[in-house]
């Protein structure tokens, strides 16, 4: 469940996103490309929400990207998807460690 300051957190992102663009990536972490950090640095955003098709790849990629990065990370279990159910509740379990 998403609580209300997630909520407005997540709006307020994307609703930004929307007006700078999108970020692309070479690699799994979408930290590969310096523009998101800069980015996220210059507006004030500690705070992220990742979501992604797959938790095994490219979200366990980001979220260590992010984590080293110093932002603070929610993964929203809802939000992610595995190769299988059991792979991805392996790769939630490793995170949350």
């Amino acid at each position: 469940m998403v609580n209300f300051e997630t909520f407005l957190f997540f709006r307020t992102y994307r609703d930004k996103m929307k007006r700078t663009g999108s970020f692309s990536k070479n690699r799994a972490d979408a930290y590969s490309n310096p523009s998101l950090v800069t980015y996220l640095k210059n507006n004030e955003i500690n705070e992220l929400i990742v979501t992604g098709v797959f938790i095994e790849g490219c979200v366990t990629a980001t979220v260590k990207g992010a984590l080293a990065r110093n932002f603070a990370v929610t993964v929203e279990r809802d939000a992610v998807a595995g190769a299988t159910d059991q792979s991805k509740e392996t790769a939630l379990t490793k995170l949350a460690t």
